[in-house]
């Protein structure tokens, strides 16, 4: 049995609801702290409790638009990952045909010990050789659900050979 799997995954729309969800969430509470604690503290001190609650929001909406990109990993028979990255303005049917890859273009990675392999989600912690890390979260809507069955296998596979001690589920 091979464990040969190659896999474009496009940006998540359910990721995209929960990070939008929760800065909603934090907006919502900077609005109810700003009026339940007008008997306590003044209109600036309400001020800053409010903005300490938004502040967040914003750093978490300009991360999660700046990381919203395609990625394709591929991994060989043998266990090897690739990590191919795109411009975030190529389309995923260009990325699957391979319009906007350059073949030589990637990066050679390993999976580390504390990646989440769960059977509705992913989230791979890869580190390339220079020692940078790249975290992939996989969401069912990312890739197609047959692929998404391979590449969990695969992956799991990979795990395992890197780490015998752990059981196979």
């Amino acid at each position: 049995m091979t464990i040969a799997v190659s896999a474009v995954i496009r940006p998540s729309r359910l990721s995209l609801f929960l990070y939008l969800l929760f800065a909603l969430n934090l907006c919502m509470t900077a609005v109810l702290l700003f009026y339940r604690l007008e008997s306590f503290l003044g209109f600036m001190q309400r001020l800053a409790v409010a903005a300490v609650c938004v502040i967040p929001v914003f750093a978490l909406l300009i991360h999660v638009f700046r990381s919203r990109n395609i990625v394709r990993i591929d991994i060989s028979g043998n266990g090897q990952i690739r990590l191919f990255h795109t411009k975030r303005s190529a389309h995923a049917f260009q990325f699957q045909n391979n319009f906007e890859i350059n073949r030589n273009d990637y990066e050679l990675v390993r999976l580390l010990g504390d990646s989440t392999l769960w059977p509705y989600y992913m989230s791979l912690r890869l580190q390339s050789d220079m020692g940078k890390i790249f975290v992939v979260p996989i969401f069912p809507d990312s890739i197609d659900q047959p692929l998404f069955r391979s590449l969990l296998v695969a992956l799991r596979c990979v795990k395992h050979y890197d780490d015998p001690e752990q059981t196979l589920p």
